[in-house]
């Protein structure tokens, strides 16, 4: 008896510990490299108090999402125990039913159950909007992190500068042309970009987030170690510049933007862990 309960116990630590992976991996993923360019646009000050309202505003929306969760739950189980004449809530039968529900009901099941069919129409438009384009975001971010880093860049003669420059000597004029140009010898960059999709290809056969555990530990491991040579290269000669600006409305837009992509894989990880 004592070595099932440890057993059980390992085994809850286990998926716990997996949640927390995933779950940390999606509140702080690569994005956390964009926010030195979003404070840029919106200004120190104003990107700060825009920094806080987002996050404040992203997690009582995830409160939201797992409370509606739990009610439509509840509202179809009342419903299920009503049409079949179930007395006993506490049954065996019920409680399966309720697993199955908080495990597989889906964003769009919700909308559906509290706005009806457009509800879903709406709800699954904006999940296939919104994730596309945060993955093309990421497949450019690949690509560039590639095209920087695995392949070198060289000095290639520009023939369009040379001619330009032979024809300004001719006409007596004094102009500024480069006549050397930095070139990558990295392939085409769609190359780069489709260079991971066979990856990701094999990480939608994963029916569930708990098989992307080792995965996200990994990436986390990762994030780390870029995080601390980040802040180390920050921290080196850190001054305050002259030319620093505190609030800059007109590009904080651009700001929200950048933000609030960082916050894209919350409401998944939400709901499918609200359970654990």
């Amino acid at each position: 008896m004592a070595g099932k309960i440890a057993k059980r116990m390992n085994n809850r630590l286990v998926q716990a510990s997996v949640d927390f992976a995933n779950v940390f991996k999606a509140f702080n993923g690569t994005n956390y490299l964009a926010l030195a360019f979003a404070f840029l646009q919106s200004g120190l000050i104003l990107g700060l108090i825009g920094l806080l309202v987002i996050t404040i505003v992203t997690d009582h929306c995830c409160q939201l999402i797992v409370k509606c969760k739990y009610l439509v739950v509840d509202q179809i189980i009342n419903e299920f125990v009503s049409k079949q004449g179930i007395h006993d809530v506490a049954s065996p039968k019920i409680g399966k039913l309720r697993e199955r529900l908080e495990r597989h009901l889906t964003y769009g099941d919700i909308a559906r159950k509290s706005l009806g069919i457009w509800g879903l129409y709406v709800v699954n438009f904006a999940l296939f909007f919104t994730q596309f384009f945060f993955c093309i975001a990421y497949m450019i971010f690949l690509g560039n992190t590639l095209q920087t880093n695995l392949f070198p860049f060289v000095n290639q003669t520009s023939e369009t500068s040379l001619n330009e420059l032979q024809s300004q000597k001719k006409n007596n004029t004094i102009v500024d042309v480069q006549p050397y140009a930095r070139v990558t010898t990295a392939p085409a960059f769609p190359i780069l970009v489709l260079f991971p999709l066979p990856l990701f290809l094999l990480f939608v056969l994963l029916r569930n987030v708990r098989s992307m555990g080792p995965i996200s530990v990994v990436a986390n491991i990762s994030i780390f170690l870029g995080y601390g040579v980040v802040l180390t290269s920050l921290i080196k000669g850190f001054a305050v510049d002259d030319s620093v600006e505190y609030f800059k409305f007109a590009t904080f837009p651009v700001f929200f933007g950048a933000v609030s992509c960082m916050y894209e894989g919350i409401g998944t990880a939400r709901l499918g862990f609200s359970d654990t």
